[in-house]
C-alpha cells in the first residue's frame, strides 16, 4: 500500500524479485499485484524457497506469471544462492528467459 500511496511514487512502479517465497494470503497477493505496475518474478527451477511456504500462501503476482531462469528439476538449496541468480543479470535478456 505504501508504494502506491506515497507521493514520491507517482509514476509507474516495477518490482523485480529473485528467488522470492510465497509472501502472503490470497487477499494480500491480489491487492499487492493490483498496486504494482509490473512485477518481474524470477525463479530457478530447483530453488526450494520459491516453492515455500505451501498453501494457503500465494505468490505475488497473483496470476502466477514468472520468468524461469533455468528449468532444473528437483530441490537443491544451492539453487537459491544469489550467485545462481546474479549470473543471469549479467548475460540474459527478458526475451531469452522462459516466461510462464
Amino acid at each position: 500500500n505504501w508504494i502506491s500511496a506515497s507521493p514520491e511514487f507517482k509514476g509507474r512502479v516495477n518490482l523485480y524479485t529473485f528467488g522470492s517465497p510465497r509472501v502472503g494470503m490470497k487477499s494480500f497477493s491480489i491487492n499487492s499485484s493490483s498496486r504494482i505496475s509490473t512485477h518481474f518474478r524470477c525463479v530457478n527451477g530447483a530453488d526450494p524457497v520459491t516453492k515455500a511456504p505451501v498453501w494457503p500462501f500465494y505468490h505475488v503476482p497473483y496470476d502466477g506469471s514468472e520468468y524461469i531462469l533455468n528449468r532444473a528439476q528437483g530441490l537443491f538449496p544451492s539453487a537459491h544462492f544469489m550467485a545462481e541468480y546474479s549470473s543471469y543479470t549479467q548475460t540474459a535478456t527478458w526475451d531469452s528467459l522462459g516466461f510462464q
